[in-house]
């Protein structure tokens, strides 16, 4: 199993073609105070794997001290063609601390993808 797409967005949504639509990809925050939030968030992930299969992975999202701020499992139901599309609306996440927190999916104990989001002070 991979990962061809991994991106934090202000939005997503699927399309009548089943297609995922990725508005406002970012890598960074910027936080006037602490504790703060996440605006709202999208977490958008392509996977590759055997066609007509299930996979259970694990998600998380790590802070900059490595303090588990989330985490979930997901059933991975692969197409014919040996994809599946995932967008997870995440809401009112808390940021605690300034850094780079880790969006992170695993099979068992191996990274499949990591995208990092930094947070900084607002100028």
């Amino acid at each position: 199993m991979n990962i061809i797409l991994c991106v934090v967005s202000d939005y997503a949504v699927f399309d009548q073609a089943n297609k995922p639509s990725i508005i406002g990809i970012y890598d960074f925050v910027s936080v006037r105070n602490l504790p703060s939030m996440f605006p709202q968030t999208y977490l958008t992930t392509i996977f590759l794997g055997k066609p007509d299969t299930k996979k259970k992975v694990d998600f998380s999202l790590i802070s900059p001290s490595k303090k588990e701020v989330l985490t979930n499992s997901l059933t991975v139901n692969f197409s014919k063609g040996g994809r599946f599309s995932h967008i997870a609306k995440l809401e009112q996440v808390p940021i605690e601390e300034l850094g780079k927190y880790t969006f992170t999916w695993k099979d068992k104990e191996t990274v499949l993808a990591e995208y990092v989001v930094d947070v900084i002070t607002a100028q």
